[in-house]
């Protein structure tokens, strides 16, 4: 019996390495002699207790030393993690992993959209905000030397054909157009027409009525809708605004964007 027990107690040492159902070790020693050796295996590790830190290049990486509070001072000052230090170290990683692919047009400093890993991408195929529904959010835009008030920039991309659509509420005249400003600050008419939706006849204007226009982009333009009075700011509102490529207006979709990372 006494065999036994000590056979027992035995298998109990050699498997309580082991977590239970999982090939995961547990034991102390396990991990002192089975981990500590593939430590050596970081170049940047001199020996001390070190962090690893971001250099902002692929496939590199630094080391920081960790203060410790049993040891020497003055051989230690390399390991005080100032606020410079950590301030690039947090700049580094956000440069690294992000990146801007849309600024605003007024300030080339201001990043209105950031990428992440190189993938991103809306998660419905309209591409205007709810914002554009709401009047008050319409202001002067300044651009290459011209100006439109009441008015705002289109999301659009060089040579690409879209259609814009929405519901249209109003009580009187209104003209809500569409223009395009060239980098020499010249403001010209896009494909489609002069105008994007107006109407000049009370008796007929009054009302909610459904309108589309579809216009094909240039390579060096910025293309911009907007109230052509105050008046018509005041009058016309708008609802289930929609931007999407294309020459076909389809079936409302309230805009979303999704940011997706890729890389693991």
């Amino acid at each position: 019996m006494r065999n036994f027990v000590v056979l027992f107690l035995g298998i109990l040492v050699v498997f309580s390495a082991f977590g239970a159902n999982e090939n995961v070790p547990t034991s102390k020693d396990y991990v002192d002699t089975a981990v500590a050796v593939k430590q050596d295996k970081i170049l940047a590790n001199d020996g001390t207790a070190q962090a690893l830190t971001n250099t902002g290049t692929a496939g590199e990486y630094g080391a920081k030393g960790i203060y410790d509070s049993t040891g020497e001072y003055s051989a230690q000052t390399d390991a005080l993690i100032d606020a410079v230090t950590m301030n690039t170290a947090v700049q580094n990683a956000i440069n690294t992993e992000f990146q801007c692919i849309e600024y605003n047009p007024n300030d080339p400093t201001d990043c209105w959209i950031m990428d992440i890993r190189g993938s991103t991408g809306h998660s419905t195929k309209n591409l205007l905000d709810a914002s554009f529904m709401d009047n008050s959010t319409y202001t002067t835009v300044s651009l290459y030397g011209a100006e439109l008030p009441r008015a705002k920039i289109l999301p659009t991309e060089p040579n690409k054909t879209y259609t814009l659509s929405a519901t249209l509420t109003y009580t009187g005249s209104y003209y809500y157009y569409i223009r395009a400003i060239k980098t020499d600050g010249t403001v010209f008419v896009p494909s489609g027409g002069t105008y994007m939706w107006n109407c000049a006849n009370n008796a007929t204007c009054s009302g909610t009525r459904n309108r589309t226009f579809t216009f094909t982009t240039k390579n060096d333009a910025i293309y911009i809708v907007y109230f052509a009075s105050i008046a018509t700011l005041q009058t016309l509102n708008l609802t289930n605004f929609q931007m999407e490529e294309g020459s076909v207006a389809t079936e409302y979709e309230p805009y979303q964007q999704l940011y997706i990372p890729s890389g693991n």
